[in-house]
């Protein structure tokens, strides 16, 4: 019977341990994932003076990407708010950044901070807009140019930059399967922390009962 208990709690060790490495698995697939690029242009600006920037790239999946502005926030709330717009109140900032994406010598999309509206962007040490979406291709090549007006000088000290990555939307599964992956290995961590304890309790049980029992030698005198 001993020992066919002990191929039974190998087992459910087994199990637990399989559904644990599998929950693992399912959370470092959630962080890393997708293993293609989702940031396919990140083209530094000058605030200090109205001017243009343009940059080539490609991406590596037919998506539709977002086109962002991020400032670090070196400055004070107050001040972010100021450039970028104050989203609790409703308004926008004093920033004026356009942007059109070119492919084959034909403009596909274009935008503006005024155009798409206040879509702020928060995380990470730094805050920024979204400010339009583009539609690419792969095997394609595009062509961004993005031109920066009402500026000021102090506005470069936040490292400007404009940035093309793949629409959040796209990678809500990957959210979806990290959270999955932390339920499941957390899940089955308790229950072998639950099953190892009940084993240890059943183990000390067996070790005290054997102890108490009298042996033969003893049970004859």
């Amino acid at each position: 019977m001993p020992g066919k208990m002990r191929r039974k709690f190998s087992v459910i060790i087994g199990v637990l341990l399989c559904g644990m490495i599998a929950g693992l698995l399912m959370l470092a697939f959630g962080m890393y994932g997708p293993l293609y690029r989702t940031e396919v242009v990140n083209l530094p600006v000058n605030l200090q003076t109205p001017s243009d920037h343009s940059m080539a790239f490609t991406v590596d999946r037919s998506e539709e990407y977002m086109v962002e502005i991020h400032l670090k926030s070196v400055f004070p709330e107050e001040m972010m708010d100021k450039i970028l717009g104050d989203f609790a109140a409703g308004g926008g900032g004093e920033i004026d950044v356009s942007w059109s994406v070119k492919t084959d010598g034909t403009v596909i999309a274009q935008g503006s901070n005024k155009q798409y509206g206040y879509s702020p962007i928060f995380g990470g040490g730094s805050s920024g807009l979204a400010i339009g979406t583009v539609s690419a291709e792969k095997e394609k090549e595009y062509y961004l140019s993005v031109s920066t007006n009402n500026v000021s000088a102090d506005w470069n000290k936040a490292t400007p930059y404009v940035e093309v990555g793949l629409h959040p939307a796209k990678l809500e599964s990957y959210i979806v399967l990290q959270l999955f992956g932390f339920l499941i290995t957390a899940l089955f961590a308790a229950i072998l922390v639950v099953v190892s304890i009940f084993h240890f309790i059943g183990k000390s049980r067996e070790a005290s009962n054997k102890a108490s029992k009298p042996t033969a030698k003893s049970a004859s005198a």
